[in-house]
């Protein structure tokens, strides 16, 4: 009998978790300018009820492997903002996978069309970039020389 992968659970942020996604956090953006954006953003998804921020974690063997913060683009017609999506390990694709598909189906139930993201192409986001694209995002636009020169933003999008 093959081994089989432990199950991935997956559901809303709690308080208790601030100290191992923060942790999480620390070494999926270690190095890079997108740390203090990112515990902003779970900051704000673990505060009171919100719809811009909301965040979703995803466990294997009771351990957070994973973590999405996304939530209404306010003035927009049904659209989703995908703020942060990071990993404990690159390697954990198919936890990435899950975590997303939560994501789209949390934003089905609200009605929302499509999801997106941006991201600097600057390599400090590759494992985010690839579980995006494995999960069906496609690069919508970029904005060459946006982030910094020589660096575009790219929009990433998912329509539901």
């Amino acid at each position: 009998m093959p081994n089989a992968q432990p199950t991935i659970a997956i559901r809303p942020i709690a308080a208790s978790d601030a100290e191992s996604v923060l942790a999480l956090l620390d070494v999926a953006l270690a190095g890079t300018p997108h740390l203090a954006p990112a515990q902003e953003a779970i900051a704000l998804a673990s505060g009171a009820d919100d719809r811009e921020y909301r965040a979703l974690v995803a466990l294997r063997e009771g351990q957070i492997r994973a973590v999405a913060c996304y939530g209404d683009l306010l003035g927009s017609d049904k659209v989703i903002e995908l703020h942060l999506m990071a990993l404990a390990s690159p390697e954990e694709q198919d936890v990435a996978r899950e975590l997303l598909g939560a994501v789209d189906d949390a934003s089905r139930a609200s009605g929302a069309r499509f999801v997106f993201t941006e991201l600097p192409d600057d390599g400090t986001l590759d494992a985010a970039y690839a579980a995006l694209r494995n999960a069906g995002y496609r690069e919508e636009t970029r904005i060459a020389d946006y982030v910094r020169d020589g660096v575009a933003l790219v929009f990433l999008r998912r329509t539901l």
